[in-house]
């Protein structure tokens, strides 16, 4: 067994434990049988978010898109209550139909009241910030960045599926690289 075969399959084995309690999952538009439930609607296509309840349980709510398709109801169903965002991906599609996501985890989410029969809507700013201060020493040039979604939240961002590495290169104005080097996510 390889390294990541076996990492995943303690992961696996982690998960059925029980010690984690998996988000429930919400993947589909309400059925006419939901009518004690209120409705969430997301500020993107395709992507989830994941809710946390006042009593700590989660919820992770899935819109999927594939390249070219039209969103259908966006509306998934959940018990009426107040969640908190603990995190979200927003997926898009470049020109070449490859599948691009950031991932955003929080502990400072945003709150979501929904309330039965009425739909909440999720407005999340998914762009990324990015803030880079030089520092000039004896050695050269240190450059501090800082990546960062909405509220300070930490981020992830993945092409294809696989986490990509993140870097940084400052050039001058003749396109001389000054200082370059990688970017760690927290």
């Amino acid at each position: 067994m390889t390294k990541p075969e076996a990492a995943r399959a303690a992961l696996i084995d982690f998960l059925k434990s029980g010690e984690l309690a998996v988000p429930t999952a919400v993947s589909a538009p309400p059925r006419s049988d939901n009518e004690g439930d209120g409705f969430v609607t997301p500020s993107f296509e395709a992507g989830s978010l994941l809710l946390r309840n006042k009593e700590g349980k989660f919820f992770r709510l899935l819109w999927e898109k594939r390249a070219g398709e039209k969103p259908g109801d966006l509306r998934r169903a959940l018990t009426p209550g107040v969640y908190q965002v603990a995190g979200f991906h927003v997926a898009r599609h470049d020109s070449q139909g490859k599948e691009w996501f950031v991932w955003f985890n929080t502990k400072h989410g945003a709150t979501v009241d929904v309330h039965r029969g009425q739909t909440a809507s999720v407005k999340l700013d998914d762009a990324i910030q990015l803030d880079c201060r030089p520092k000039v020493s004896a050695k050269g040039i240190e450059i501090i960045a800082h990546v960062a979604g909405e509220r300070h939240a930490s981020i992830t961002i993945y092409k294809e599926g696989k986490r990509i590495p993140l870097g940084y290169r400052v050039t001058d104005e003749s396109r001389r690289v000054l200082a370059e080097g990688p970017l760690g996510y927290d």
